[in-house]
């Protein structure tokens, strides 16, 4: 059996078995007080920056990891990750980079199952790269966009995902089909995170990313950088220039699309 179709495969007998109706409640840490929060009232909360929600929801995964973890039990490991995974595909649901972000807290906290629970440190990976997967479907296709990543002037951005695109095209024409999708993902992900409805950061973006798409965007902006250099060197009319131009144009295409 190949490792995309087990991964699949464990996926769907994952979704058959598990709700997502109830949430466990999410600890907050203010004042150097531990206090409870209903998950989805703090998702309609409006006083909320994204990094606010960020931090909160992070903190909160690494306070649950610690207790788990130190109590050992299989049941209440188990529970954790079923709770964590719910909560990144309603985030993800509601077009919120979070949801990849606990995706790959989860995804990096499996190292620490896997002296004791060996087996369960392997269905995690599996379990949150198949997540990944599905839950993206409704991330790219959440429909709350206005603003921008706030930290990068448009330009560049534009520049950046016109380029990540076509290292996408040559990854597909090449028949590297992995780098060609998760490039893709990386095209997707700046494109929500320009027109999500509250600020983000270009390093929010690329932290909420699967590591193929970090791995593909870095060297994406390797490209960028290598060819703004030989523009500057080379000088106006330059096929550096040119190209730099050429991205251009198709990242602002994919920024204005729907």
């Amino acid at each position: 059996m190949s490792d995309m179709k087990l991964i699949l495969e464990t996926w769907k007998r994952f979704e058959e078995t598990t709700s997502y109706e109830a949430y466990a409640p999410v600890i907050l840490f203010e004042n150097d007080q531990k206090t409870e929060v209903d998950f989805l009232t703090l998702l309609e909360r409006k006083d909320l920056t994204e990094s606010q929600l960020t931090t909160m929801l992070t903190e909160s995964f690494d306070y649950g990891l610690a207790s788990v973890l130190e109590e050992g039990l299989l049941d209440k490991i188990s529970g954790f990750i079923s709770d964590t995974l719910g909560k990144a595909k309603a985030l993800l649901q509601r077009g919120k980079l979070q949801g990849l972000i606990l995706l790959n807290k989860l995804k990096d906290a499996a190292s620490n199952f896997q002296n004791e629970h060996p087996k369960i440190a392997k269905a995690v990976v599996i379990l949150v790269t198949a997540a990944a997967a599905y839950f993206l479907m409704d991330f790219l296709s959440g429909a709350q966009a206005h603003a921008a990543i706030s930290d990068v002037p448009l330009e560049a951005l534009q520049v950046i995902t016109g380029a990540t695109d076509s290292l996408q095209t040559a990854a597909m024409e090449s028949g590297n089909m992995d780098v060609a999708q998760s490039l893709e993902v990386a095209v997707q992900a700046l494109k929500k995170g320009h027109q999500i409805e509250n600020e983000v950061q270009f390093s929010q973006v690329m932290d909420s990313l699967p590591k193929p798409s970090q791995d593909g965007l870095r060297k994406a902006l390797d490209f960028v950088s290598k060819l703004s250099q030989e523009a500057k060197a080379e000088g106006a009319g330059s096929e550096a220039e040119a190209m730099l131009k050429s991205a251009k144009a198709v990242g602002e295409i994919i920024l204005k699309s729907k």
